[in-house]
């Protein structure tokens, strides 16, 4: 009986023993800080969501913040983070310049500094960038409307800082055909509401358009807002960019006439894979650019019209 219990205690620190060393050689894990524009745009959920799954889903930490589309509030959530100790920052850029000392700063700590949706102007400090074709995402709403008007008075509204934003405009204005004058560009909204309150102000002077041509999806549809409320809306095309849920329902209802679609849960996973690449010591990709469609009523049933895409 005296060796039975002797044996019995000598398997219990045995398997003690195991653990304890297992623990001790299991890595920490590794520390991210994410901060998006805001985390109140849905495309921003998905794209968060999907970088959090993967990121937890590998048994490490990610840490979200949202700076309400505020560039020095989010610079400062950077500066959280470095007293936190992360080993990583995923950031989504607000003002493609003014981000830049927040940038440096990681820099100068070691931390690296990944780039998701929205691209800085000066990109030799950071790690990666991962974002889509946003000139692209431009250039389809022109070539939609080239072939389907004859003409028309264009209302631009776009984030002329942010520079996903201003690619869009770009490419947009790069592609429109003469046939089309923009009467008005407003270079400096973001959201819902604020469109709604520069396109009645637009309204209020009696700027006349037949056509608005928005920045993302929650632009074009604070302008469908306020053209409805206007009486408007049914004479008026609108037009947006992400390919979200609820402008696929304003497309299937007539609505809105197209919207460039990105892929959120493509450019999550591209970015967290691309970032243990690095983490690895394995060759890493610079950049990578995602792919842009366009949608409308004519292909709305190849897409999920319920999720993200």
């Amino acid at each position: 009986m005296g060796m039975k219990k002797t044996y019995a205690a000598a398997v219990t620190i045995f398997v003690v023993l195991a653990l304890f060393l297992i623990k001790l050689e299991r890595p920490a894990p590794v520390k991210i800080g994410a901060t998006y524009m805001n985390l109140n745009n849905p495309y921003f959920i998905a794209l968060n969501d999907t970088i959090r799954r993967q990121v937890e889903g590998r048994g490490d930490i990610l840490i979200a913040r949202d700076p309400a589309l505020d560039q020095s509030r989010q610079n400062e959530i950077v500066y959280e983070f470095l007293e936190e100790g992360v080993d990583v920052v995923i950031i989504q850029p607000l003002d493609a310049r003014k981000v830049q000392p927040a940038i440096d700063a990681c820099y100068e700590s070691d931390v690296p500094v990944v780039v998701v949706d929205s691209q800085i102007y000066d990109n030799s400090k950071v790690l990666f960038e991962v974002v889509s074709d946003n000139y692209k995402a431009g250039r389809l709403i022109a070539e939609d409307m080239n072939e389907k008007y004859s003409g028309g008075n264009v209302l631009l509204i776009y984030q002329n800082n942010t520079k996903s934003s201003s690619d869009r405009a770009q490419g947009f204005q790069d592609h429109i055909q003469e046939k089309f004058q923009i009467v008005k560009t407003v270079d400096n909204v973001e959201g819902l509401e604020a469109t709604m309150e520069q396109v009645n102000i637009c309204l209020e002077e009696g700027l006349e358009f037949d056509i608005v041509v928005c920045g993302n999806d929650p632009t074009a549809l604070g302008a469908l807002v306020a053209l409805q409320n206007a009486k408007l809306d049914e004479q008026t095309e609108i037009y947006g960019v992400d390919g979200s849920p609820d402008a696929k329902m304003m497309i299937a209802r007539g609505y809105l006439s197209g919207t460039s679609v990105q892929y959120p849960s493509e450019i999550g996973l591209s970015c967290v894979e691309n970032l243990y690449v690095y983490l690895n010591d394995e060759p890493y990709e610079k950049e990578i650019i995602v792919d842009v469609t366009f949608l409308n009523e004519e292909n709305l049933k190849d897409y999920n019209v319920i999720g993200w895409q």
